[in-house]
């Protein structure tokens, strides 16, 4: 099974939707299930946080926000 959570952070909006979207995908990888993250605004940091947690991630175009999205979830 698999999992697309779609999760931005930065300075700007913060971390917390990116920090809950990884406890979340920790625990459905326990239960076997692979994870993507998905965003639109990544940084080195960021990339780095999701690759930690064994996620893949899916970095998406801003200007193309709702449509990569989309995109994602279908190949999920």
């Amino acid at each position: 099974m698999r999992a697309l959570l779609r999760a931005d952070a930065s300075a700007t909006i913060g971390s917390g939707h990116l920090a809950r979207s990884l406890t979340l995908a920790e625990a459905l990888q326990e239960r076997g299930v692979r994870t993507t993250i998905a965003s639109s605004s990544t940084t080195p940091h960021t990339r780095e946080w999701i690759a930690r947690a064994g996620c893949a991630l899916v970095e998406i175009d801003p200007s193309n926000d709702r449509a990569d999205t989309l995109d994602c979830s279908r190949q999920a």
